[in-house]
Formats: structure tokens, C-alpha cells, sequence
């Protein structure tokens, strides 16, 4: 079991690292306060390799490794507390990579190509208002087969990701979208997958509109309210099998749980730089308030959780890349799947800590806003409070997994 990074994963971060520097470290509060991410960022992580760089080079993408991709994210979040710009980079990872596993060759060849240049984005559909985490309970957006090439498809979606910034982009993007193909007594094995366009080729889609929501944070990558008014989509735009759905958008969502994790890392990182820088100059009654067990000892706690929660998000990409990438058999997708799972929830729950703990360190400062220490806690929220799974929800999946004997404890 070796724990060392490689050269090339070292050369890669120092590359992000220097990236950062010059372009996100300037600019990040105030893209935040101005809530839109800029399209010149896609384009340059483009440049780097890493927007889309786990897709496969026949697709302009690096063939990245997903612990790349976690690496990555780790040290953008690091720069950018508030988690956009990690989270922009992991949206164009994680279901663009389900697209080139399972979507048409036609589909495949006119959108991976776009994300991979910075010119295009593909953001996730999935939840609904009666139940975000309840996939199989999908219902309000349902898709019809019209002839052998065509679908209808309208509903409504809460809690889309990006219409803004795909908006932004220069040739467009849209959508992973989970749609209902059968009746609902069929659950779980009645979804079907599209790739659906809000823009495409720099061309508005009619009948696909969307509005945006207010964020407590993450200000830069918008939610939003989708509507679908009776939309015609080729069926090249189908992603897996009709009312296969279920098991292939739980693949993207495993990867996305991984890569979000690798995104809470960073910011945690960032937290931990803040607090220290501060507690190493501050004096309280003649002392450095690090001098004192209260605040040094919570400071230990911190960076052990952090050194744990790593470990769960490394071994979560690692298990990804031995299933997609090495095509190891002895690994399943319900393995990424609680590894994944486990990886956010602790990642999600040492970010809400170390923020409690830290921002206690500068006293009423931290209830200012000219102080940015409280734009990582907002940050980490979207998370916590369930993009890509709910805590409680996630964790009910890992229960289950051991209860029925899916994974054991070896």
C-alpha cells in the first residue's frame, strides 16, 4: 500500500497550484459577490487538461485518473473555499464520463469534444420537488417515445445545476436529465437517461428554461428550477438502456459523491491556513492564542479528521479508477458506491466542524462579512445539506449495503 503521490500527480498539482495563484487567489471573493462564474476560468482549465480530463484523448480529453481528478479538485477548493470552481471542474468529470460510457458514438463525438475545449458544460437533473434523494420516485418529468428516433419529453425539475453558466458558454451544453419511461409502480426500473441541450452550437433551445434560485453561498454556480415544455430529443441523446436509467445515473452519482469530496478537502485546507496564520499572531493576555490546550488541541482534532476524510476520498477514487479504468473485476459499482458515500459524509461533516471550531478563534470578526472565513462554511452547505445525496440519506445507503451483505467488512 504505498501512500506517495507520483511525479506526474505531483507536477500536475504544482501546475493547479501556480494556476491558482495567479488567477483565483486575486478574483474568488469577488466572483462569489457577484454570483457568475467566468466562462475565460472554464477555458483555462480546458488549457490545463482537467475540464473533462478523465475523458479519453479520442475526445480531446488527459485520460486522467480519477484520483487525478480528486487531486485536483483538492487543490482548487483549496484557493477557492466557496467550492466553485472545484465543483465546475467536477460537474464536467463526472457525468460527461457516464456519457462516454454508455451514450451513442453520434452523441459522444458531438459533445465530449466541446466539454473538453471549455466550450461546453453538462450539469446533473435529477432531483424533484416530492424527493431529491428518492430517485425511483422520480415522476415529474416523463419522456415519450414518439417514433423509433424520437422522444417528447416535459416536466419539471428542482435543483438543476449551472443554467446560468451553461448559458455563458460558447457553444452551450445542458443536462444529464433522469426521466420516467414507464409507470411509476415500476420504481427503479422504469427511468431513462438524456442528454438534454439548453443551448447548443450557441443557440438557445426552445421549451427549455429555467430559473434561478437564491443561495445561502456558492454564489457563482447557480441552482435552478428546470421546466421542459414538450421537447423533442433524438434518441442518439439517450444515455444506457430504456428503463435502465436507475443503474447508470448511480454510477455518475458515485462519482460525483467522490469528486465532491475531494472538493470538501480543499476547503477544509484553506480553513485550517486561515485559522493558523491567526492564531499564531493573535495575542490574548500576553500569549499566542495557539499557547492555549483550548484552541491547539481542537486544532489537532481538525487536521486528524481532515487526514482521515482524505484517506476515505483517495480510496474512493482509487476503487473508481480500478472498476473504469483498470477494469479490475474483483470491484463492483456498489463498492465505488459506498466508498463514494462514506468519503462525502465524513468529508461534509469535518467541513461543518473545523468551520464552527475556526471561526470561534476570531471572536465576533468572524460574524462580519469583510472576513471571508465564513464563504467556506456557506461553501461546504450546498453539500451538506445534500448536492449529490443527503447526509442522512447516504448514510442509510451504507447501512443497507452491510445489513443486505452487499459490501462486508474485511
Amino acid at each position: 500500500m504505498d501512500f506517495l503521490l507520483t511525479t506526474e500527480q505531483k507536477l500536475l498539482i504544482n501546475s493547479i497550484h501556480e494556476f491558482c495563484v495567479k488567477n483565483i487567489d486575486p478574483n474568488w471573493v469577488k466572483i462569489d459577490d457577484e454570483g457568475r462564474f467566468p466562462p475565460d476560468t472554464v477555458k483555462e482549465l480546458a488549457r490545463l487538461g482537467v475540464h473533462g480530463g478523465v475523458l479519453s484523448e479520442e475526445f480531446g480529453g488527459s485520460d486522467m485518473s480519477f484520483l487525478d481528478v480528486a487531486l485536483v479538485q483538492e487543490e482548487l477548493s483549496s484557493h477557492d473555499p466557496t467550492l466553485v470552481t472545484a465543483g465546475v471542474m467536477g460537474l464536467s468529470n463526472s457525468w460527461p464520463y457516464i456519457v462516454q460510457t454508455y451514450g451513442s458514438s453520434e452523441a459522444k463525438s458531438e459533445l465530449l469534444p466541446k466539454i473538453t475545449s471549455g466550450d461546453a458544460i453538462l450539469g446533473i437533473a435529477s432531483t424533484e420537488a416530492q424527493g431529491g434523494t428518492d430517485l425511483a420516485g422520480i415522476q415529474r418529468v416523463q419522456a415519450r417515445k414518439i417514433n423509433k428516433d424520437k422522444w417528447i419529453i416535459e416536466g419539471e425539475k428542482s435543483i438543476v445545476s449551472g443554467g446560468a453558466l451553461i448559458d455563458s458558454m460558447p457553444w452551450g451544453g445542458g443536462w444529464f436529465l433522469l426521466s420516467r419511461t414507464a409507470p411509476i409502480e415500476t420504481r427503479h426500473k422504469g427511468l431513462t437517461n438524456f442528454i438534454i441541450y439548453r443551448k447548443k452550437e450557441g443557440e438557445i433551445i426552445s421549451g427549455v428554461n429555467y430559473s434561478r434560485y437564491k443561495h445561502m453561498g456558492r454564489h457563482a454556480l447557480d441552482s435552478d428550477i428546470l421546466t421542459i415544455d414538450k421537447v423533442e430529443v433524438e434518441d442518439k441523446y439517450r444515455v444506457g438502456g430504456v428503463n435502465d436509467g436507475f443503474r447508470v445515473a448511480v454510477e455518475g452519482f458515485n462519482l460525483g459523491r467522490t469528486f465532491i469530496g475531494g472538493s470538501i478537502l480543499g476547503g477544509v485546507k484553506w480553513l485550517i491556513n486561515q485559522g493558523l496564520q491567526w492564531i499564531r499572531e493573535r495575542k490574548l493576555f500576553g500569549q499566542s492564542l495557539a499557547s492555549y490546550q483550548g484552541v491547539s488541541f481542537e486544532l489537532a482534532k481538525i487536521y486528524e479528521e481532515l487526514e482521515a476524510a482524505r484517506l476515505l476520498v483517495y480510496r474512493a477514487a482509487w476503487l473508481a479508477d480500478r472498476y473504469y479504468k483498470q477494469k479490475d473485476p474483483t470491484v463492483k459499482p456498489i463498492d465505488i458506491g459506498v466508498a463514494g458515500a462514506t468519503a462525502k459524509t465524513k468529508a461534509t461533516e469535518v467541513a461543518l466542524k473545523a468551520s464552527e471550531e475556526i471561526m470561534q478563534w476570531f471572536g465576533g470578526m468572524a460574524y462580519f462579512t469583510e472576513l471571508p472565513v465564513f464563504r467556506a462554511l456557506l461553501g461546504a452547505f450546498a453539500y451538506i445539506q445534500g448536492a449529490e445525496g443527503a447526509p442522512k440519506a447516504l448514510r442509510d445507503l451504507i447501512a443497507r449495503s452491510l445489513v443486505e451483505g452487499r459490501v462486508r467488512i474485511e
